[in-house]
C-alpha cells in the first residue's frame, strides 16, 4: 500500500477542515485576539484544552468542506486513476472508489457520509491529542473509518502560525496564516471569514487549489 500517498491525500481533506484547529503561536496584540484573528487564539484553547466543541465554534466545518470538495475530490480522482490509491478497511474502501468512479450522483451520495468521517476525525484528533503530537489515550484513533489516515499522519505537533488580516469590510475578513508540521512541511494558507453574532468564523480556505497541489506534490 502505497500509504505516503494515501495519508497526504486524506490529508488533503483534513487539512481543509482542520487547519484552523491547529496549534497556534499566540496573537500578538489584543486587537488581533479580537478581530479576526481571533481565530488562531480560539484555535489554540480547542488544542490545549483538547475541547472540539471550541474548534466547531471557530470554524464553520460544513462551509470548508463544500467550497473545497470539488479540488480535492478531483485530486482523488486523478490519484486514483493513476493507481496510487488503496484502502485498509471496507469504509475507506467505499468512500474512495466513489469517489475515484467519477459518476457524479456517485461523488454525490457519498459526500455526506466522508465530510461525517471528516468531522468525526477532526474531533478524534482534537480530543486524543493526535494533533498537539502528544497522544493522551482518551479517545481511540479507531473511533472514525479514516483511522489509517490520523494513523499515519506526522506525529509531529502541528502549528498553525497565524500572519496577517489581509482585508476587512464589515462582517466579512481575509487572512493569512501558515501550516508548519516537520514531518509534512509548510502551507501556506489565505482563509476567508465571516463575523456572526460576534464570533469570527473560518468560512473558507481561498487557495485551496494550491494547498491540495502542494499536498499531493503537483506545485
Amino acid at each position: 500500500m502505497r500509504q505516503s500517498r494515501l495519508s497526504i491525500m486524506c490529508l488533503c481533506f483534513l487539512f481543509v477542515c482542520a487547519l484552523s484547529l491547529l496549534p497556534a503561536v499566540p496573537a500578538p496584540t489584543a486587537a488581533a485576539q479580537t478581530g479576526p484573528m481571533r481565530v488562531v487564539t480560539d484555535a489554540q484553547k480547542s488544542i490545549d484544552t483538547a475541547d472540539d466543541t471550541l474548534f466547531f465554534e471557530a470554524v464553520d466545518a460544513d462551509a470548508l468542506l463544500n467550497s473545497a470538495a470539488d479540488a480535492v475530490i478531483k485530486a482523488v480522482q486523478e490519484e486514483a486513476r493513476a493507481g496510487a490509491l488503496t484502502a485498509d478497511n471496507p469504509a475507506l474502501g467505499m468512500i474512495l472508489g466513489a469517489l475515484a468512479s467519477g459518476d457524479a450522483s456517485t461523488v454525490n451520495m457519498v459526500k455526506p457520509v466522508l465530510f461525517s468521517e471528516i468531522k468525526r476525525l477532526v474531533g478524534v484528533g482534537i480530543r486524543g491529542g493526535f494533533f498537539a503530537g502528544n497522544p493522551n489515550g482518551k479517545v481511540s484513533a479507531d473511533a472514525t473509518a479514516l483511522a489509517s489516515v490520523l494513523k499515519s499522519m506526522s506525529p509531529e505537533r502541528k502549528e498553525f502560525v497565524p500572519g496577517r488580516v489581509i482585508s476587512q469590510k464589515d462582517d466579512e475578513a481575509v487572512i493569512s496564516a501558515t501550516l508548519v508540521d516537520k514531518g509534512a512541511g509548510r502551507f501556506p494558507l489565505e482563509l476567508r471569514l465571516r463575523e456572526q453574532d460576534g464570533r469570527w468564523r473560518v468560512k473558507e480556505i481561498l487557495n485551496v487549489k494550491e494547498l491540495v497541489q502542494k499536498a499531493t506534490g503537483k506545485s
